[in-house]
């Protein structure tokens, strides 16, 4: 019988663990805040950032639009690199963004679905365990070739 694989033939079974875990994250989160677009502008409107509030609108789309975005590349060979690196990239400016929460005291979460439900200390928990798997994919599936001289 023949396994269903994200990734190529022959590869650890951990970076299609890995990317199914990354391409859930993504279509989870991005789908909850289409699906509750409302809410999800509410709540970058109560943000203490200025960059996020003052820009709600155009936010609560281009965000879910881009996790969406990321879905698409991590789930083909050819553009997975490119999604691995969004999904890194996306990952630190959201950690970043939660770690400056965590200082503000008690402020509204606009994650999308039941991640919304964590605290802001588990936010940082949770996202440095999802930034930690996009890492170890990308240096598994792109090992860094050094030449020899």
């Amino acid at each position: 019988m023949k396994s269903i694989a994200i990734n190529k033939p022959g590869s650890p079974w951990y970076i299609d663990i890995g990317l199914a875990l990354l391409i859930l994250l993504w279509l989870y989160t991005g789908l909850s805040k289409i699906f509750r677009h409302e809410h999800f502008v509410f709540q970058m409107g109560l943000s203490p950032a200025k960059l996020v509030s003052a820009n709600k609108e155009i936010l609560s789309w281009s965000v879910p639009i881009i996790e969406l975005l990321i879905v698409a590349m991590l789930s083909f060979a050819k553009p997975r690199k490119l999604g691995l690196v969004f999904s890194i990239l996306l990952l630190i400016v959201f950690e970043i963004y939660i770690i400056s929460m965590l200082y503000n005291g008690h402020l509204p979460c606009a994650c999308g679905g039941v991640v919304g439900l964590l605290g802001w200390k588990e936010h940082v928990v949770f996202n440095a365990v999802y930034l930690l798997i996009a890492i170890a994919v990308y240096f598994s599936e792109y090992p860094r070739v050094r030449k020899r001289e």
